[in-house]
């Protein structure tokens, strides 16, 4: 039994349609990622699990309870659900003890020093705890919120675009340290986010969501390596577009060449697809046999290049390479792929139907 589970759930502002019989579920502990354009719906379908919307019709439980089915559902205050908000909503007024201290009812004042302490503790603040919300950077504002959210204890935890107001550099950093904080407590968690590297670092299964659907609900490496449209194939990380054909016999043929896939597709004779190639997949030799491209650009970016090139096809491909390749502008190269960086597409139909294989 899953611990929380979203089902179907459908919802309308209006004639405008933001969640379409949603689903998705995570076990206890888990922490999952609603990951997707703004619009998408995510932050609705965060706020519906929370109690401050509520669903035109499906179901959402939590540890087998019940928060909303056939039409009625708990108040906010009773699904004992911590939130954290996207601006933090810290108390001006309150020091970030009394802050931290805040949602903690009929608890003894030795289990709330006990808990305090704790997470002063775990999450850095410890020496800070007399200050103000104003008087705290970003990452401190966001640790205080972050175990405002835990100390009451909640039966699972939601988050709202949590790192949006930091900048780069700390929003990597802070994402993966609230990680640990989150899993050293033992919550089942989920946030919604924009952005796929702070999923990425954070989540156990993620959901990518686009007009009111989640189009694949996986693990970070499934929807990277495995996407299941090509539109998760695209909005998750780099790639390029090919335009290739398929036999039934299962040979591929694109501009990067020739390749046997795994199975037989049991289509049409030969069908036209397309062919999704992540940039690490792409392999850069002085000479080839199965594709000369023309590198067009070569950009540095400390850990490695991002190197475009231009097919005779006249497509674009996207190739990763080594910080200290010596590579030239305006040079032929030639290039071959690793068949576990590429993903096909019916040329019709978003449905991933096959890999490749070795």
């Amino acid at each position: 039994m899953m611990y929380l589970n979203v089902k179907a759930i459908t919802k309308h502002f209006g004639a405008t349609c933001v969640a379409q019989g949603v689903g998705f579920s995570l076990a206890r502990g888990e922490i999952g990622a609603l990951l997707g354009p703004s619009g998408c719906g995510k932050t609705t379908l965060l706020r519906m699990i929370a109690g401050f919307e509520e669903p035109d019709s499906g179901s959402i439980h939590l540890q087998s309870r019940p928060l909303w089915e056939a039409g009625q559902g708990l108040a906010a205050e009773a699904r004992q659900i911590g939130m954290v908000f996207q601006d933090y909503a810290l108390f001006p007024h309150l020091t970030v003890w009394e802050n931290i201290a805040f949602g903690m009812k009929d608890v003894s004042r030795r289990e709330i020093k006990s808990t305090i302490d704790e997470l002063l503790s775990v999450t850095g603040l410890a020496g800070v705890e007399k200050r103000y919300p104003h008087e705290l950077s970003g990452g401190q504002q966001q640790r205080v919120a972050l175990s405002r959210a835990i100390a009451p204890k909640p039966r699972c935890l939601l988050m709202d675009e949590p790192f949006s107001n930091l900048d780069v550099t700390l929003r990597e950093s802070l994402s993966a340290e609230v990680r640990e904080i989150i899993k050293r407590f033992g919550i089942t968690a989920l946030m919604v986010t924009h952005n796929q590297h702070e999923a990425f670092a954070m989540a156990d299964r993620i959901g990518v969501m686009m007009a009111g659907n989640i189009l694949q609900w996986d693990t970070p490496e499934g929807l990277y390596h495995k996407p299941e449209t090509l539109s998760v194939a695209r909005f998750i990380g780099e790639g390029s577009l090919l335009a290739g054909t398929l036999t039934s016999e299962g040979t591929l043929d694109c501009g990067l060449g020739a390749f046997s896939v795994a199975e037989n597709i049991g289509r049409e004779a030969v069908q036209k697809v397309h062919v999704f190639v992540r940039p690490e997949a792409v392999q850069i030799a002085t000479s080839g046999k199965q594709a000369v491209a023309r590198l067009e650009k070569s950009c540095f970016r400390g850990p490695g290049r991002s190197c475009l090139f231009q097919l005779p096809s006249g497509e674009w491909v996207r190739a990763a390479a080594e910080t200290r390749c010596c590579l030239r502008e305006g040079d032929a190269y030639g290039l071959s792929v690793s068949r576990d960086g590429v993903s096909l597409f019916s040329e019709h139909e978003e449905e991933r139907f096959a890999g490749f294989s070795e």
